[in-house]
This record gives structure tokens, C-alpha cells and sequence, in this order.
């Protein structure tokens, strides 16, 4: 984890250029540069600075602001994580956080042109107002119950109607020439009507189209929704997408000699298509001089790095350990929910690998040489099988690994 290096005796930080090495990616005209991380504990040691994780750092550095937070979309920047961990938060909410949809679909009735299983696939991806915490996983073979389950019917047919004008559209000559979500009727298994009383069980939107109809043609199918992850099917990721960028930085360099004024600023604001400069008047002086206004908005496109003037003036990077998070909910859950979800899985995924190295820790045996020795012996004789990845514990601490002629 990368945070701030603690200074040994004699150093208390690391020299400036390093640490931009260590905190940013720089941009330029062509290529980025600095990509690499720098992980290792060691990395700054002949400096006499460990970069070490220090929990107590990376505490004091996590920050977490909130840029907007709607039902559907919440965007948020965290600071102080590196890249995999801002990845596995992503790919959490993409995969692993569960949601409710329809995973079994009994046709009774399909004389519409669309087929039974590319209806069902359609069904399938309509996001569903159902709290999955309030539910079990299903197992193969277990009965369908309230606790497991939702059932759902579509019951449409396509008629014409008595007051219909001849000349009319279709959606007014003809009852149910459009199959919409709200048509999908949630069917109470056991106590769910109570249950979900003040908030029923229903498609999220109500107007997804599913299938056009004409006169004659009927859609009668019911549905069973259970509980899934996104890795076992896309219908159940509770998120259109989830997403993060670094933090971009752009810095009109105060070594480049002379500030941009007069008619270069005004040509590098119209140049930006992001609209991140601004252009101020000194005061006393009357030049217009280019100022950075709204950084967050730069893309990184470099047309204000590509030619001369601007080239040698400006100066792109990102903060490495800077992430802005976008998450756009499907509405099946809130997105705040999706995340502060993600982060319980997380912490549940990393309780489940420290039980597993504690367990694996407590069952080493406490002499490892004799059973070394015994199934290298069994070996030989061709009495044991060997196994790739085999424990530790089966080599002697004092065997020399390196000697090709050992026992």
C-alpha cells in the first residue's frame, strides 16, 4: 500500500523531485510517463526512508469527499488508496454485489414474433425493487419459497379496440400493441404481501419496452426472480457501470519563466475543450494572464501540450493515489448502497484470508526435519506421491535449496 514514507533518524523526507516521482503520473505530448507503481517496503532505503504500509498513515491520509449522491448516481473522490484496491472495490460492485432478477421464466402462452428464450433474456435484464438482503441464495433443487423467491407474471393479449378509428396510429387502434415492465405483476409467495406492503416488489422503470403485439397475439409467462451476483449472469450487477479516473493535475510551471498573458491566453482558453483555464486581469497592470480555474474538468486530450508556446509552460499529471469514483445504479439498489455493500464484502473477503492464515499458521506441525526427511525418503522409494505446491513445512530449515546434490 502506498502512503507517505516514514523518515528514519536523519531524514525526514523524501528530496521534492522524488516524491512527485512517487505521488504523480506525468502526461505528455505523446505518451504518459512514471506509470509504475512503487510498492516495495525498500524502495527509498538508501535514503534512509521505509516505504513500508503504516496503518496509522494510511488512516491519517484516507479521505473521502462526496460529490453528488442521487438515487442513481453517486460520485465520490477517495484519496489515499493505491490502484488495486480502488480496482476491487470496482469490480466488487460489478460482480459481487447481489441483486434480485428473473432467472426462471415458464411460458404459457408466446405467439408474439419475438422466441421463448429471447424473451426471457429480456425479462431477464429488467431491474427489479427488491431489498436483497431480505433474501436467501437459492440452491439447486430447493423449493421456491418467501424467503428465496419472487414470482412474477405478464399476461398480456393484443385487441382491437371497439372505439378504435380506422386511420388512427397503431398504439390507438389496438389494446396492448406495446408491452411495457409495468404490465409485470408481482404475484405474494406466503407472508410477502404484508412484508413488502408500503413497498411492493415491481420493475424498477415502468416503461421498458419488451414486445410489440398486433391483434391475435398473446404473451402470458411466469417468472420466478432469485438472488445472484454479477459474476454469474450481467442481468444481476446492480450497477450500468462503476468506474474511477486518477485525479488530474494541470500546473502552469512557475520555473517556465513568464506567465501566459495577452493574446497566447486568450487562444489556450478557446484551445481547451474542457473549458479548465480562466482568463484575470493584474491588477495595476491591465494583462489578462491564463489561470488554472477548474482542473477536475481536464481530460487529458494534451492540445495544450502538443505545440509552442504552451509546451514548455504547462505541466499534466495525475495524483497516483487520488481516485474519482462514478457509479451509475441500474435503481435496483441506491448507489451509496452499492458501495458501502462493496466495502462489506471486502472486509468480509479479507476476515476470510486472515481465518485462513491463522488456521493455516496454527496447523504447522512444530518438527518440520522429521517429516522432510520421511517424505523425502518415501519418495525415493516410490512409496509417496508428490504434490506441486506442497507446505513449507516439509523443508528442513537448515537444507541448502540451492545445492542441486542435496538429499
Amino acid at each position: 500500500m502506498e502512503n507517505g514514507p516514514s523518515a528514519a533518524p536523519g531524514r525526514r523526507e523524501l528530496p521534492e523531485h522524488l516524491e512527485r516521482t512517487r505521488r504523480h503520473i506525468e502526461i505528455g505530448a505523446t505518451r504518459p510517463s512514471n506509470v509504475e507503481a512503487r510498492h516495495a517496503h525498500d524502495a527509498y532505503a538508501a535514503l534512509g526512508v521505509t516505504n513500508a504500509l503504516d496503518l496509522a498513515a494510511f488512516e491519517r491520509e484516507l479521505r473521502v469527499v462526496v460529490r453528488s449522491n442521487t438515487h442513481d448516481e453517486l460520485v465520490f473522490e477517495m484519496q489515499g488508496i493505491d490502484a488495486p484496491l480502488a480496482n476491487a472495490f470496482r469490480r466488487i460492485m460489478l460482480a459481487e454485489t447481489p441483486t434480485m432478477a428473473v432467472e426462471h421464466a415458464t411460458f404459457v402462452d408466446n405467439t408474439s414474433i419475438i422466441h421463448d428464450e429471447i424473451l426471457a433474456h429480456r425479462l431477464g435484464l429488467i431491474p427489479i425493487m427488491a431489498d436483497p438482503r431480505e433474501f436467501d441464495y437459492h440452491s439447486p433443487g430447493e423449493p421456491f419459497s418467501e424467503h428465496n423467491s419472487i414470482k412474477m407474471v405478464l399476461d398480456v393479449e393484443c385487441k382491437v379496440r371497439a372505439d378504435a378509428v380506422p386511420d388512427a396510429p397503431a398504439s390507438q387502434r389496438f389494446e396492448n400493441a406495446s408491452v411495457y415492465s409495468r404490465q409485470i405483476e408481482w404475484i405474494p409467495i406466503g407472508a410477502q404481501g404484508d412484508r413488502y406492503a408500503d413497498n411492493p416488489i415491481r420493475p424498477v422503470h415502468d416503461d421498458i419496452l419488451i414486445a410489440q403485439l398486433v391483434p391475435g397475439q398473446r404473451i402470458h409467462v411466469e417468472m420466478v426472480c432469485i438472488k445472484g451476483t454479477g459474476h454469474m449472469h450481467a442481468k444481476w450487477s446492480p450497477v450500468a457501470t462503476a468506474y474511477y479516473q486518477l485525479m488530474p493535475v494541470v500546473e502552469i510551471r512557475a520555473d517556465s519563466g513568464s506567465r501566459i498573458v495577452g493574446a497566447h491566453a486568450q487562444q489556450l482558453q478557446k484551445l481547451c475543450p474542457g473549458n479548465v483555464f480562466d482568463i484575470e486581469s493584474v491588477p495595476g497592470s491591465g494583462l489578462a494572464v491564463a489561470t488554472v480555474a477548474r482542473p477536475q474538468s481536464c481530460t487529458m486530450c494534451r492540445e495544450c501540450i502538443r505545440d509552442k508556446p504552451w509546451a514548455d509552460q504547462i505541466r499534466l499529471s495525475r495524483v497516483r493515489n487520488h481516485f474519482i469514483f462514478s457509479i451509475e445504479s441500474t435503481g435496483a439498489l441506491p448507489a451509496y448502497q452499492i458501495f458501502l455493500q462493496a466495502l462489506e464484502i471486502m472486509v468480509a473477503k479479507c476476515t476470510e484470508v486472515k481465518k485462513k492464515l491463522e488456521a493455516a499458521s496454527r496447523g504447522l506441525p512444530s518438527s518440520s526435519s522429521a517429516a522432510a526427511r520421511t517424505a523425502q525418503g518415501a519418495s525415493r522409494t516410490g512409496t509417496a506421491s508428490a504434490s506441486i505446491g506442497a507446505p513449507l513445512s516439509t523443508i528442513d530449515e537448515d537444507d541448502d535449496l540451492t545445492n542441486p546434490n542435496r538429499s
